[in-house]
């Protein structure tokens, strides 16, 4: 089985791929018409196979031939300010379509976003949910019961607490309110859709 899985592990460029590989092999495994009772990962009797795919990755490790994930960096407030400068993201009231909608999605990935875009298509307007502080400052949220599963919470037994809790504040008396945008975005929306993101039609 090792042996089977080399050449894919010799074209991985990071162990996170290595193990996907194998995880999809197990699964492929367990699944009809293969129906195998055993799996590649976790079984004893594979334990030196493991063992010997596990000392390969150290090797090509070593060798420079694979390496860890690199995880990307924060957006910088340098970088958010060169979106804006260019025309990409826009100020509350644009009204630039295509603008708007953009910057709506920026919003609501920076501050809702779980794993880059994912799931993002099937997000609907219902699902926003405008509330108030006690001290009047407006927010959105969405609540966690209308959060879709996502690659790290899938439901199930052994699913993780999600213990995120996001919110996007009003921003007072600025331009670029992200409160003001997404209720600018949600009046332009085509009222018989129910899709949060909606390719816009013009650009007026």
């Amino acid at each position: 089985m090792v042996f089977s899985i080399l050449p894919y592990v010799i074209m991985s460029r990071n162990l996170v791929e290595i193990l996907a590989i194998r995880g999809a092999i197990d699964r492929y495994l367990k699944q009809p018409p293969n129906n195998k009772h055993w799996s590649i990962i976790g079984d004893s009797e594979l334990a030196k196979a493991n063992q010997t795919l596990n000392a390969i990755c150290k090797n090509m490790m070593k060798e420079g031939k694979v390496g860890p994930v690199v995880h990307k960096h924060p957006i910088t407030s340098e970088q958010m300010q060169e979106l804006f400068r260019s025309g990409q993201l826009g100020d509350s009231n644009t009204k630039d379509p295509s603008q708007l909608l953009r910057t709506a999605w920026f919003y609501l990935t920076l501050y809702f976003g779980k794993r880059g875009n994912e799931n993002q298509r099937k997000l609907t307007k219902e699902m926003l949910v405008l509330q108030t502080t006690p001290h009047r400052r407006r927010y959105y949220e969405l609540p966690r019961d209308a959060l879709l599963s996502t690659k790290i919470h899938q439901g199930g037994l052994n699913n993780p607490t999600d213990e995120s809790d996001g919110k996007m504040f009003d921003a007072i008396n600025s331009s670029r309110c992200p409160v003001i945008t997404i209720e600018n975005s949600l009046k332009h929306l085509n009222p018989k859709l129910d899709s949060l993101f909606q390719r816009p039609t013009t650009n007026d």
